[in-house]
């Protein structure tokens, strides 16, 4: 198995019956799931093929058999992992880069708790218990049962009154009617109820359409209209 260590390298992954490329199958992955990729697919489902794995993924690199270590798009070294290690050269400059820069961050996690614990002893003053009369628990009040005839009519007064609320159901009664007709229409349409040919059904059922989204649309601009209206005018 051959792994390739690089920043801009990228090659398209091609499966073989003898030779897989694999093109950084590993960096969607978290540390658990890609850990668990490469030990049962890559190591034991491909263990009698010949794999060329293209990664970052340093842990990897002390199990493969050889590496190819890639920088400013040509070859910077190759070898064993042990070789490539002892010689010092690119593959050892990015593992001792990674370790700093992990023993750095714990060491900043480290000062910060220390921080935080010290700042929270300093800060730290004796609980005092609420006394009973800076305790303020007002129930909420909530009213049940059906709703009053005062609040309905407090309702049709804010939406325009009487006649907004009588055109308001008008418009609904005929959406509801319109929809009832188009239905039973389509029914007597299925049984051929009056023995008409299909374009009388069509012209027919093409008028009933147009006439309800009329007749709706001049509801609807009407009840906008004295909406308008009340809101500029006032009360």
């Amino acid at each position: 198995m051959i792994a390739v260590s690089y920043q801009s390298l990228q090659v398209l992954t091609i499966g073989f019956p003898d030779i897989y490329l694999l093109d950084d199958p590993l960096s969607a992955l978290d540390a658990r799931v890609g850990r668990y990729v490469f030990e049962k697919c890559i190591k034991e489902g491909l263990c009698h093929k010949t794999r060329v794995l293209v990664t970052h993924q340093l842990q990897y690199l002390s199990q493969v058999d050889h590496i190819i270590v890639v920088a400013n798009g040509s070859i910077a070294e190759q070898g064993s992992y042990a070789d490539l290690v002892r010689n010092g050269g690119e593959l050892s400059r990015l593992l001792n880069d990674i370790q700093s820069f992990t023993h750095l961050k714990s060491d900043d996690s480290n000062n910060n708790l220390t921080r935080k614990n010290t700042v929270k002893s300093i800060r730290k003053e004796p609980e005092e218990k609420p006394q009973a009369e800076d305790v303020f628990i007002v129930e909420e009040e909530r009213a049940t049962g059906s709703i009053t005839r005062a609040t309905w009519w407090a309702y049709i007064k804010a939406s325009g009154g009487i006649p907004m609320a009588l055109a308001l159901l008008a418009q609904i009664v005929l959406f509801q009617a319109g929809t009832v007709f188009i239905n039973q229409w389509l029914t007597w349409w299925t049984k051929n109820q009056f023995n008409e040919n299909i374009n009388w059904w069509i012209e027919i059922y093409n008028g009933i359409g147009w006439g309800a989204a009329f007749l709706l649309g001049m509801f609807s601009t009407f009840l906008n209209s004295v909406t308008s209206r009340k809101a500029l005018i006032g009360p």
